[in-house]
């Protein structure tokens, strides 16, 4: 049974109006929707015009003035249409269809399951009832989009910014632009949580692709961050409390530490890298610093004792152009690149390599036999010495001979003087480089050539001594030509007290 009467359309049931404001010379127009042919009215300016005189509509879709517009011009065209509903409403009909708009003034209320269409929309004001299992769906469509003003106690309320919700059941995700929550938000699995303020994980945060991006605000965690890769985007990360445990690789470009730092494990550095030091490195007693694939040296110190030790093969080489080995205070040896090496006694140099052998400031002590090889000492040779001979003048004009030139001195100029004393010296003095009980023997080798001329008496450090002559008496003449020779063996008994035996051997040309 019909509900109503069955609406039979004619050219004045139903119409609309659509009003263009026409530009300069404008002739072609297409309201909004097309019209039926030979039902539409034309209006300039408020005169109606003469189809076929005024202008032609005979496509459906555009209507063509004959004469163009001026500028602001007021088009308005009346279309006429009818409404119809087949068979209008039956209430016992499975399915009916409304080919066009229905509007309904009161209540929509119906007992099916589901409603389909392309959008629904609107206030909401009266929208109530909606329970667990109700579904919307965009017929044949992946996409089903609700869309929402706001909500409060699950009812939608008009607003003026509105927002949209929808679920995409080919991805089966639900996508929320923008959510603000007040209270406290629990969520098991979260994929992306935006946030500008306080973070809190309860059970830990886990990132594990793309890493974890800090750029503003504050982050708290009570329990630990797994994190497959960590990014920090500000200028520090400032941990003030417990600490930071690493188990895998670090790769740290730069690192500053104001603190202490403990390694419980090896410290590794590339063999690219290298490490610097702006004070100091301290290591503890029996901790080594070592060198070479097999710890080959070794710096440490044992508590008592400081070490540098070759534990390898090879040698142990310190280079430099000048080496310097010191105490406290003082220097002990000195070495120089093409050059000396110099031995210290308290700070005073006692022996020095030169260009012909070494020279020692001071006495020789030598235990058992000795060979001298050119001043030096060489098992199994003869014994050879070096003769001082740098005088440019007899002994008689400048008796001195100093020791520390060598315990045998030739002078190859003539010996004149009569009853000569010579002087027996030394850079720092006899006295100082002679410990009591300690000897020396001095050789003097001088030209002659007159017997008148002759040495019978020596000083020691420019004082007076006794000599005790070989034979009983001091030597009254010398030789006539070639060479005299005098030896003195000098024996320290006091401070500045010698014992003192002397020798002449005359020689004639």
């Amino acid at each position: 049974m019909s509900i109503g009467n069955p609406i039979t359309l004619t050219e004045n049931v139903a119409s609309k109006q659509i009003t263009i404001t026409a530009t300069a010379g404008q002739t072609s127009f297409s309201p909004a929707g097309g019209y039926r042919i030979n039902e539409i009215a034309v209006y300039r300016n408020g005169v109606r015009l003469v189809d076929g005189r005024d202008f032609t509509a005979r496509d459906g879709a555009t209507v063509t003035l004959l004469s163009g517009c001026t500028v602001d011009d007021v088009v308005a065209f009346q279309i006429f249409d009818d409404f119809a509903v087949s068979g209008a409403i039956n209430a016992n009909d499975s399915e009916q269809t409304i080919n066009g708009s229905l509007v309904v003034t009161g209540n929509l209320t119906g007992t099916g399951t589901s409603i389909t269409g392309e959008e629904f929309y609107g206030g909401g004001a009266g929208l109530t009832g909606i329970t667990t299992g109700v579904s919307i769906n965009a017929a044949g469509g992946a996409l089903q989009r609700v869309i929402l003003a706001n909500t409060t106690s699950g009812v939608a309320v008009t607003m003026a910014n509105t927002g949209d919700l929808y679920y995409n059941n080919v991805t089966s995700t639900l996508y929320v632009p923008n959510v603000n929550i007040s209270g406290t938000m629990t969520q098991e699995d979260v994929q992306n949580i935006d946030s500008v303020g306080l973070v809190t994980g309860r059970l830990g945060l886990r990132a594990t692709k793309g890493g974890l991006v800090v750029t503003a605000g504050v982050s708290t965690f009570s329990a630990n961050i797994d994190a497959g890769a960590v990014q920090v985007a500000a200028n520090s990360l400032d941990i003030s409390t417990g600490g930071v445990d690493i188990d895998g690789l670090t790769n740290l470009d730069e690192t500053i530490v104001a603190g202490v730092s403990t390694f419980t494990a090896n410290v590794q550095v590339s063999s690219a890298a290298t490490v610097g030091l702006a004070k100091s490195l301290s290591l503890a007693d029996g901790a080594f610093i070592n060198f070479g694939n097999a710890d080959d040296m070794q710096i440490y110190h044992d508590g008592s004792n400081s070490y540098v030790t070759d534990r390898g093969t090879g040698e142990l080489k310190i280079g430099g152009s000048v080496v310097t080995i010191e105490g406290t205070g003082e220097t002990l040896a000195k070495f120089t690149d093409d050059g000396a090496a110099e031995l210290y006694y308290d700070n005073n140099k006692k022996a020095e390599t030169i260009g012909t052998g070494l020279t020692v400031t001071g006495g020789v002590n030598a235990s058992g036999l000795s060979t001298f090889v050119g001043g030096s000492f060489r098992p199994g040779s003869i014994m050879k010495e070096t003769a001082y001979s740098g005088f440019t003048t007899g002994w008689q004009a400048a008796g001195d001979i100093n020791l520390s030139n060598g315990n045998v001195q030739y002078n190859q100029h003539f010996l004149d003087g009569t009853a000569n004393t010579l002087n027996i010296v030394s850079t720092v003095g006899i006295n100082t480089d002679l410990k009591i009980a300690e000897s020396i023997s001095v050789t003097g080798i001088t030209s002659v050539r007159e017997t008148v001329a002759y040495v019978n008496d020596i000083t020691i450090d420019h004082a007076a001594v006794d000599v005790y002559w070989v034979g009983g008496s001091a030597p009254t003449a010398g030789g006539s030509g070639g060479y005299d020779t005098y030896t003195f063996n000098i024996v320290k008994i006091g401070n500045a007290s010698y014992a003192v035996t002397g020798n002449q051997t005359l020689t004639s040309a």
